[in-house]
This record gives C-alpha cells, structure tokens and sequence, in this order.
C-alpha cells in the first residue's frame, strides 16, 4: 500500500483492497489499476433490464362460437356495430377491446343474452340448462328463498 499522492478522494478497490486515487493518477495507480481492473473516475452503468412480461390470462370469450352456432353471418354483426367486416373479424380476436354497448347489439343480433357470450355454446345433442333462466322463471318468494339457500351455501353455515 502506498500513501504518498493521496488526498481526500482516495478510495479503496474492492476486489485487491489497495488504495485508488481519483485526484491524482500516478504510474503506480496505473499499474494497481490493470493489476485488480478498476478505472478512476470513471461511472459505469449497468444495462438496467426489465422484468420478463408475463403473459396475462384472459377469461375465454365465445363471440366466434356463437355466431357460427347460431348461423349469423359476420357481415350481419358487422353492419349492426357499425363496423368493417375485417374490424369485426379483429374484435373477435380481441375481444377485450369491445365496449358493454357493443357487446349488447352483438348478443341481441345473434339472439343471445350477453351474459351467455362468456359461456361456450352447447354441443350438439345436449341441453345446457342456466341458473340464471332458471331463476328469471321463479317467483318472488321463491327467488328469496333461493337467495338465502346460496348465502348459506358459500358462507358453509
């Protein structure tokens, strides 16, 4: 270790502990400095890197599905948006994008309720049965008791 050319600035290299200047460099220094790989004065940055993107999940959406279950055309859906049929081939792709509106007139053009686009058509052969039309069909106190059925249920008492 030497001391002499040191002042107020001087540091100590992390990876061979000597002393480093960053006032005066002296041919010592040099010499210390390809010895251990630290440079002076110098600020270096390091390549700030992001975090990898997480493909995010979204909940299905069945708009293809029930179109070509029901028989609706995508011009037909289009014209009833407002839209170009290429537009309307890219909503169905990216659902997310459409607004509650939008998702009203399509489900009333296929002649759906909108709740059911987030549900799969049923196959061939087989009758899906909804709660929710099961429910509209009920009388008040029915529905009451059906309510307090299914508070019970979730809350286990």
């Amino acid at each position: 270790m030497r001391s002499e050319g040191m002042d107020f600035h001087a540091h100590i290299c992390n990876r061979c502990c000597h002393k480093l200047s960053s006032a005066k460099v002296t041919a010592t220094d040099i010499h210390l400095f390809r010895q251990c790989g630290n440079v002076p004065s110098m600020a270096t940055s390091r390549k700030k890197t992001s975090p990898p993107k997480v493909p995010t999940r979204r909940r299905p959406f069945y708009l293809r599905d029930w179109r070509k279950f029901m028989g609706t055309r995508a011009v037909e859906l289009a014209i009833a948006i407002d839209v170009e049929r290429e537009s309307y081939y890219r909503l169905e792709r990216e659902w997310w994008t459409l607004s509650a509106g939008e998702m009203d007139t399509l489900a009333e053009t296929i002649g759906i309720k909108p709740s059911q686009l987030w549900f799969p058509p049923p196959k061939p052969g087989r009758e899906v049965v909804s709660l929710d039309d099961l429910i509209e069909e009920m009388d008040d106190p029915v529905k009451k008791q059906a309510a307090i059925l299914a508070v019970r249920g979730i809350a286990g008492r």
